[in-house]
């Protein structure tokens, strides 16, 4: 319960915008889900500091991990209150400047990845679980 109990302390203290699990595709699913989640779309440059392989990396549904955000101005704050629940937590990125509001950048140490925020909300929108609900919601209303 330190990560959950945690990240109730970054909302109660005002620190958090934003918080989501890694349960459900890891840390690049999160990544970009945040980065669509709302009507307006942030892009982000994240720096991935690990020599891991790079699908464990990015898609670990290991428990227990976040991704949240603070504002910049935050961060040492943010980690230190994270660290004093004896939480392990370090700063990866941030979101992206207004001119580049539409890309999601990961740095690896092997290679930077690119991915345009357009092609993935096209991509999400035509999954398989949006489409079976939509046929779900199609098939109620008929």
């Amino acid at each position: 319960l330190r990560l959950q109990n945690s990240v109730r302390g970054l909302i109660q203290s005002g620190l958090c915008q934003s918080a989501h699990d890694l349960s459900e595709g890891g840390l690049a699913c999160a990544l970009a889900e945040c980065c669509l989640a709302g009507p307006v779309v942030f892009g982000a440059e994240v720096n991935l500091p690990t020599h891991q392989r790079l699908d464990v990396t990015l898609f670990n549904e290991s428990q227990s991990r976040a991704l949240v955000s603070v504002p910049a101005v935050d961060v040492d704050q943010a980690l230190a209150l994270l660290r004093s629940y004896g939480v392990a937590a370090e700063c990866i990125g941030h979101v992206a400047r207004q001119d580049s509001n539409d890309t999601l950048t990961l740095h690896t140490y092997k290679r930077m990845l690119r991915f345009k925020l357009s092609d993935l909300r096209e991509d999400w929108a035509d999954s398989l679980a949006q489409i079976m609900q939509h046929e779900d919601t199609s098939s109620e209303s008929a």
